[in-house]
């Protein structure tokens, strides 16, 4: 239940706050009414009085040992924002590894450090914090007790760092604004810390670091104390958008203009209102485009930023062949072109164990595609320690006629099943209905069991979607099916016996069993085993797999280039190889090789993926990848190529050229971004886009575009 709650301003000030100790797996927060110089080096007077943790311990390399490098961390908050001042400590810090400067850099590659808040205690989900040498950040929201993360989460928060002979130091600054907690004048919430230093192969935590837990899993997080009567006052944010530029085609020119707005508006600290009106996403990274080799459907992720906060509301994940919400049915085409969105809004909180998410989206009509209403209502119950209950309802209507989907989501959670054994059961049911009548058979019922551990993963899950059955805003690889799935794999650590290998992993089954619903026939049948993989010390992997497939092709199809399948049961059997050196190397690679049989026809695959960060302020990645395949009448060579180049000049200036070609479309994309942010939470964009067509030998200059885009953020 939701209330709308009187904001009373409270004014405190504990003078006994500095002599509080923090205990083994207590922070205690520092009030200061004094400015704090924010340039990251947390050593000024205020800094020296604040009591500090320190106690880290390895999760890896050496599981429960001290921590190799010194690392500790103090907090202080104002009336208005909190202040983490963090302490990296390096013995060598030359050997320091921090390349990235942009938002959203991969953290795993870096010398980073990780903050982790539970602001409702709740010890199921958390806002993190990433942050490196260099200043870069990332950020994302973690539910269901490291189950789900949106890495896509945008928060409002800034840090700065320095590299110094003691190793790295940094301030991150989070406005109280940017988190949701409860409406009480004392809170006491979750946090936990993390210390990544890739080149040692280290990872180190405050609380939790034991082998079947990460960061993610918030119940194992220590406690953060002493905040009390922050601010809590009617927070309203205006984010203005204006866009201008020209779109060139072969036989015409045309100028790109729009304007728009975005109101985020705070009810109370717990409830957000998000309002969009005539809402543009011209910034967004292009898809990369994938060739699709089988008779089932694929899916992109979501890249627009109103659709990414508070996806982890909606996007229920129940497996990968149906998915109850993909926010990419709104607003675009199925080939991804994009529909005009008039606006929307949005409404997300939690009151105690209660969590709401509203999503409500207006497009309008673009050529045949009628003009729609969606909206979403998602309603979170917390469940004893770490289960819940979930009710998922999406609604779309076009003209005079509307189709709903109801979704009912039952998760059981618990670390403690046989005393110390990580177990999730997960119920999901759903029902269609539209305006066009009520049918009983149309819906989707899937169950699913887990033994999620650091050693032994064992799942098994069945699933039923009969041809009635279409998730309203939803997406189905398949219809029509029923699925039996078991998984068994272990993964013994070696390192005790042996010094150069970590783990030494094994896929026992990992077995998908698929009929048709209607007639009980044989869909497919997937099976894989790897006898070895090798996770070495050194961050390296080594496998070998083993995949044999029987499908049943109902109705003759075409994939790439046209080339035709045709109906009959195909019993494929391929096997693969796979080589993934370190990412935290300024050099490092993954190449994969695959041979068999695809469609009863002999062919192989080859991927090759190389990263390369030798250069201070500078990344390249490079992505290629081949089919080959001897089919009946024709030759199948499917071929694409990525490639990105990212250039910093600082934490708040940087630009990315992505590229991409593949033999399907004969079209190479241009797609080049810069990015400056005057503050945070205001952007501007550059944005060139362009589409070389190479079908014909001569290249041809299909469609230039060059935008614009400033997103301006103002506080009321």
């Amino acid at each position: 239940m939701y209330f709308i709650y009187a904001i009373i301003l409270l004014y405190c000030f504990s003078s006994n706050c500095f002599a509080q100790k923090n205990s083994i797996d207590t922070i205690h927060a520092v009030y200061s009414t004094k400015n704090i110089i924010f340039d990251g080096s947390p050593n000024e007077e205020i800094w020296q009085s604040v009591p500090a943790i320190g106690n880290f311990k390895q999760r890896e390399k050496v599981n429960g040992a001290p921590a190799s490098q010194k690392t500790e961390v103090k907090i202080i908050y104002t009336f208005e924002e909190i202040f983490i001042g963090v302490f990296c400590y390096d013995n060598q810090p030359d050997k320091i590894i921090a390349k990235a400067m942009n938002v959203d850099f991969e953290d795993e590659d870096e010398d980073a450090f990780e903050l982790a808040v539970d602001t409702y205690l709740d010890k199921r989900n958390c806002y993190k914090f990433i942050i490196n040498p260099l200043g870069a950040r990332t950020d994302e929201q973690v539910t269901d007790n490291g189950n789900r993360t949106n890495r896509s989460w945008n928060g409002v928060w800034d840090t700065k760092a320095v590299i110094n002979q003691d190793g790295w130091f940094a301030e991150i600054r989070i406005p109280f604004s940017t988190l949701k907690f409860p409406d009480k004048s004392e809170q006491i919430w979750g946090i936990n810390f993390r210390r990544n230093l890739p080149r040692l192969l280290e990872e180190d935590l405050w609380q939790g670091w034991g082998l079947n837990f990460s960061i993610d899993n918030i119940e194992n997080a220590g406690i953060l104390i002493g905040i009390n009567n922050i601010k809590k006052s009617n927070f309203a944010e205006l984010k203005p958008y204006l866009i201008g530029g020209t779109e060139f085609n072969q036989n015409s020119t045309s100028f790109i203009k729009n304007i728009g707005l975005d109101v985020n508006y705070l009810i109370t600290q717990a409830l957000k209102l998000n309002v969009t009106v005539n809402t543009d996403f011209a910034q967004v990274e292009s898809d990369v485009k994938q060739i699709n080799l089988s008779q089932f459907q694929i899916t992109y992720p979501e890249k627009r930023d109103f659709f990414l906060e508070g996806l982890d509301y909606f996007s229920l994940f129940i497996g990968n062949r149906v998915y109850p919400f993909y926010s990419r049915r709104i607003g675009l085409t199925d080939d991804g072109k994009p529909i005009p969105v008039i606006g929307g809004l949005r409404l997300l909180g939690k009151e105690n164990s209660t969590t709401l998410g509203v999503l409500v989206m207006q497009t309008a009509q673009s050529d045949s595609i009628k003009s729609s209403n969606y909206s979403v209502l998602s309603l979170k119950q917390d469940l004893l320690e770490k289960s819940s209950v979930q009710f998922l309802l999406t609604n779309q209507v076009a003209g005079n006629s509307f189709k709903s989907s109801a979704l009912t989501y039952f998760r059981y959670s618990t670390s403690n099943f046989l005393d110390s054994t990580n177990f999730t059961w997960d119920l999901a049911l759903m029902q269609n209905f539209a305006s066009d009548g009520f049918d009983l058979k149309s819906n989707f019922i899937r169950s699913f069991i887990a033994l999620p551990n650091d050693e032994y993963f064992i799942a098994a899950s069945w699933q039923r979607s009969p041809k009635e059955f279409a998730p309203t805003i939803g997406f189905q690889t398949l219809t029509n099916f029923q699925e039996y799935y078991i998984g068994a794999m272990i993964h013994p650590r070696t390192n005790k016996y042996i010094s150069w290998l970590k783990k030494y992993d094994i896929i026992l089954a990992d077995v998908s069993y698929i009929i048709n619903d209607e007639t009980k026939a044989l869909k497919l049948l997937e099976m894989t085993f790897s006898p070895i993989s090798l996770d070495f010390e050194t961050g390296d992997n080594f496998g070998f797999y083993y995949v044999k497939n029987i499908e049943k092709v109902d109705y003759t199809f075409d994939f790439f280039k046209k080339i035709s399948i045709d109906s009959g049961l195909y019993r494929d059997t391929r096997y693969s190889l796979s080589l993934n050196s370190y990412s935290g190397r300024l050099i490092s690679g993954n190449f994969s090789l695959r041979w068999g049989q695809l469609y009863g026809h002999f062919g192989y695959q080859y991927s090759a993926d190389l990263n390369i960060r030798l250069i201070d302020n500078f990344q390249f990645n490079f992505y290629a990848e081949q089919t080959w395949a001897a089919m009946d009448n024709d030759y199948l060579k499917s071929m694409r190529f990525n490639s990105q180049v990212e250039y910093f000049i600082n934490t708040k200036l940087y630009g990315s050229l992505f590229s991409q070609w593949n033999n399907e479309d004969d079209n190479i994309m241009i797609n080049f971004r810069l990015n400056w942010i005057p503050v945070i939470g205001t952007n501007f964009y550059f944005i060139f886009n362009q589409n070389v067509s190479t079908i014909n030998p001569k290249l041809n200059l299909s469609q230039t575009s060059i935008m614009t885009k400033l997103v301006w953020r103002f506080l009321l």
